[in-house]
């Protein structure tokens, strides 16, 4: 069988390949990170909508879940993959110069490769051109790094079947290079053919299913052969810690012992828990499983009470009035020296309500197109300048940062910023954190001011809150963040002040305009209309009361007979108002059990729809599956809507009564 084409880049630099090898694997703080970073190629490279990227426990030697000792990522690609003897050549990127992008296989691809495993495999197809690469420790020496790839085309008029060719030219290449050769083996548990069979499969699962050769021109496939790091999947682990105690206890009582069995998470389930929580802009249409199981994004959108949007204009050179601008204005700025940023507020009831967790501001920054998290603030308070006595600014309140078109510059890991390559990389910075600082206070100062400015009652309504999100964790969104109409605050009055380089609000005249996509409103409390209302009564009944003193002055009216006529019209008023509570209690008793029995009806018929949603994508031909999502999705919003006014009714029936 001839070759049509081939060709074999050796990557051999000048440098010491060991030494650059270890400090590859001292670039990340856990092997969770090092794993999002080689997802981020992913997320650059796919399509964002029908984008599909699966993780999945590589089992080409053993069908038992413990003896699994390694996985792959495999995604389809919106343009053509770029030649692996770029991705692979050391110090350079193939990302080029483009802000949104926070990876496709540049430097990150090496790093994360051997933080996690010491041997690994890239195979990409460009329609029937397939590419196989690889990164492996025992093929690094002092005299130079050496990352091979190969690359060969299958054309089916010459080549005769897929197998067969790939077969082929798999073996011609140990053949040719016996250092490939012996990783190959190793991956084959010391048997080069079962290594070789296995990569076969891999190639051929990258042409056929969901990445066949009809339907999908381009696929990127990342092999890890060996985690380093734990068990690939979950596992028993048995509790035998006091079994030598436990062993003495039982001679002495006769009692049999049996050891405790423990369910230890898996690196995928590790990966699966954290994928909703690390990215923001992945949607409904993004299709991301791993080991089969369908990761449902929407993170924050399901878990925070009051969710709020902010949009805050940001200066990189100068601080500036945070004002109102024209479009055009506004994307001409995009490409000077300041941006619109967007900013989401809320407070975490599940946090708030466990007794373990911190109830301390934590505050998050994402960044770039698929809205990556880049650095976490456990406590906020700190580093926006907020105050950090007591229990201000605690509760759960979370404030999440969204780069999204990637003005903030990152280090080489995305794990922190690196304002220092900018021009005016310190001011950006302090004008980011004043801003962000400043929508903080009016966010948290308004729900503090529903509650009476109580911090125990703001406490105990989100404590209430907890079932309802829990619940809500189970349910499927189908929006991304940014898709989302969340809570705003309009019309703010903002102002900086140069004494103590601070933006301030000049007065709370503002306008709070709820969202129907803030799933969960804190409910018990003032309204921000109530609260406008009962200052501006305040305001009209101070007049009146000085005029009435002075008049009882001029009659000539004691105090004594004052006070003694006002005790006697309280106590009568307070015998009517709790006559009409008494009546009033068996009413709003009513109206609340009958709300409550729709809303669990409610949340009945949500799950059934939900499930059967999932059915519905993973179970159905393509064309069924469009129609049949839409339709579900319609119905879906229906509820969503109708769990709204719900809501809306729930919160009069407990102001009314608690007033």
């Amino acid at each position: 069988m001839d070759t049509y084409w081939h060709q074999v880049s050796t990557q051999i630099g000048h440098v010491d390949g060991i030494g650059l090898w270890n400090s590859f694997t001292r670039n990340f703080s856990s092997p969770l990170l090092a794993a999002f970073d080689l997802l981020d190629n992913s997320f650059d490279a796919a399509p964002m909508e029908n984008g599909h990227i699966h993780i999945n426990p590589d089992k080409s030697f053993s069908d038992d879940d413990n003896d699994v000792k390694g996985f792959f990522i495999v995604n389809n690609c919106e343009n053509k993959i770029k030649d692996l003897s770029e991705v692979l050549t050391v110090f350079k990127s193939t990302k080029g110069g483009a802000a949104d992008a926070i990876g496709e296989n540049g430097v990150g691809v090496k790093q994360g490769c051997a933080t996690l495993s010491d041997r690994s495999f890239i195979l990409c197809r460009n329609k029937y051109e397939y590419s196989l690469g690889v990164v492996a420790l025992e093929l690094q020496k002092e005299t130079g790094i050496y990352l091979p790839s190969f690359k060969f085309i299958w054309d089916p008029q010459h080549h005769g079947s897929l197998d067969g060719h790939i077969d082929y030219e798999l073996r011609k290449i140990c053949r040719e290079n016996t250092d490939v050769a012996a990783v190959v083996e190793k991956y084959g548990d010391d048997d080069l053919s079962r290594g070789i069979l296995a990569l076969l499969n891999h190639f051929l699962h990258i042409s056929s299913g969901l990445w066949d050769l009809q339907s999908t021109d381009h696929v990127f496939s990342l092999v890890i052969c060996e985690l380093k790091h734990g068990n690939v999947l979950d596992y028993d682990e048995s509790d035998d810690e006091n079994s030598d105690y436990d062993m003495q206890v039982a001679k002495k009582t006769r009692k049999k012992v049996k050891a405790e069995r423990r369910t230890k998470r898996g690196f995928l389930s590790q990966i699966l828990e954290g994928l909703p929580r690390h990215y923001l802009h992945v949607g409904h249409s993004f299709d991301v499983q791993v080991d089969g199981r369908v990761v449902s994004f929407s993170y924050w959108q399901r878990r925070l009470v009051e969710m709020t949007h902010f949009k805050l204009l940001i200066s990189k050179k100068e601080i500036k009035e945070n004002e109102d601008v024209d479009e055009s204005d506004r994307l001409e700025s995009y490409e000077q020296d300041q941006y619109m940023l967007d900013v989401y507020f809320g407070f975490d009831a599940i946090r708030c309500a466990d007794p373990e967790s911190k109830k301390r501001a934590t505050l998050v920054y994402h960044s770039r197109r698929a809205g990556r998290l880049i650095k976490e603030h456990q406590d906020a308070r700190g580093e926006l300048s907020l105050s950090a006595g007591g229990t201000t600014y605690c509760q759960g309140l979370t404030i999440i940062v969204d780069d999204k078109h990637g003005h903030f510059p990152l280090n080489p890991t995305k794990t922190d910023f690196a304002f220092g390559e900018q021009s005016y990389g310190a001011t950006h910075q302090e004008n980011l954190k004043a801003w962000i600082g400043a929508a903080t206070k009016i966010y948290y100062n308004h729900h503090l001011d529903r509650c009476g400015k109580s911090k125990a009652m703001l406490t105990k309504l989100l404590t209430g809150l907890k079932s309802k999100v829990e619940r809500l964790q189970k349910e499927l969104m189908l929006k991304a963040i940014d898709e989302c109409t969340l809570t705003t605050f309009e019309d703010i009055d903002w102002k900086f002040s140069y004494k103590t380089s601070a933006v301030v609000v000049r007065s709370k005249d503002y306008q709070v305009i709820t969202g129907e996509d803030t799933l969960i409103p804190l409910q018990g409390c003032k309204s921000h209309q109530s609260i406008k209302a009962s200052n501006a009564a305040k305001k009209v009944n101070t007049t009146p009361a000085k005029t009435t003193s002075k008049v009882a002055a001029k009659r000539g009216r004691s105090k004594t007979t004052t006070e003694t006529s006002s005790k006697k019209s309280k106590n009568v008023k307070s015998e009517q108002d709790n006559t009409h509570a008494k009546n009033d209690t068996l009413y709003y008793e009513r109206e609340l059990l009958k709300l409550q029995k729709e809303r669990d009806n409610l949340y009945e018929e949500n799950e059934k729809l939900r499930a059967k949603l999932e059915d519905n994508r993973l179970g159905i031909d393509a064309e069924s599956e469009e129609s049949e999502v839409k339709r579900l999705r319609q119905q879906l919003d229906f509820f969503m809507r109708r769990a709204d006014r719900l809501a809306e009714e729930n919160d009069k029936l407990i102001v009314n009564w608690g007033t």
